[in-house]
């Protein structure tokens, strides 16, 4: 069993592109940040264009304010490659980041009056007031944790996954993998458990079931307060030959 814990991923949206007859591209991004092929059923609508060796993208909300402006590496949007930035509709600061080939290497956060919130770069930085002091206590980002960290994690998992269940099915001798998304919420409580895949032989129930039962974890923080926490498990079944 090998757990894979994401770490935290700024909003950032997945572009369709329609490739005109010269440098420039048309760009269209749903509500939810999912591609769509139409102005007429997305969110935000803008323009790419290729600059200085880079592309360069405007993405406005219907307003007519800008709502994304960033530096990517190629034409489909999809390398992030410079600075990002992100508005509020009323065009206050929302989010700033530097990539380096969609490598984050600097991030800035703000309160809705746009005075900086926090600064840094994955688990480490800083927070601050809204007047602009730092709060010296207050945790940048900290992942969500399993009482006694991811060893006593995993060592849950195989005391209490019942390996026989695929076993008691027939299921033939291999490894049958189940691929587990679940959310630790901001109280340290495991919910909306589903599987992506289902191998077969009742595997899916028993990853369900022993991930659902995980007990409480000490939530996330991030700059100072419990956050929602997603993360991906992947139980996997054995079953030998006889």
């Amino acid at each position: 069993m090998h757990p894979k814990i994401p770490g935290f991923i700024a909003l950032l949206f997945s572009l369709s592109t329609c490739l005109a007859q010269t440098d420039t591209i048309n760009v269209y991004v749903s509500e939810w940040g999912k591609r769509v092929s139409t102005a007429d059923s997305a969110m935000y609508a803008g323009k790419g264009w290729k600059e200085g060796g880079v592309w360069r993208m405007n993405a406005y909300f219907k307003t007519g304010l800008l709502r994304q402006s960033g530096t990517y590496a190629d034409s489909a949007f999809s390398i992030h490659h410079g600075e990002l930035k992100q508005f509020t509709e009323d065009g206050t600061p929302q989010y700033k980041a530097v990539y380096f080939t969609n490598l984050v290497t600097d991030e800035e956060y703000y309160y809705p009056s746009g005075k900086l919130k926090a600064k840094g770069r994955g688990m480490e930085g800083l927070v601050y007031a809204e007047d602009g002091s730092v709060l010296k206590d207050a945790i940048f980002r900290k992942e969500a944790v399993f009482p006694g960290g991811e060893k006593a994690w995993i060592t849950y998992l195989g005391a209490n996954l019942n390996n026989n269940i695929p076993v008691k099915k027939k299921a033939p001798a291999g490894r049958y993998t189940v691929i587990v998304r679940l959310i630790i919420d901001k109280k340290g409580d495991i919910t909306e458990v589903h599987a992506l895949n289902d191998p077969g032989y009742g595997t899916v129930k028993e990853a369900v079931r022993v991930i659902s039962k995980g007990g409480k974890w000490a939530p996330a923080i991030q700059f100072g307060e419990p956050v929602i926490y997603r993360l991906q498990q992947n139980i996997t079944f054995v079953v030998e030959e006889k």
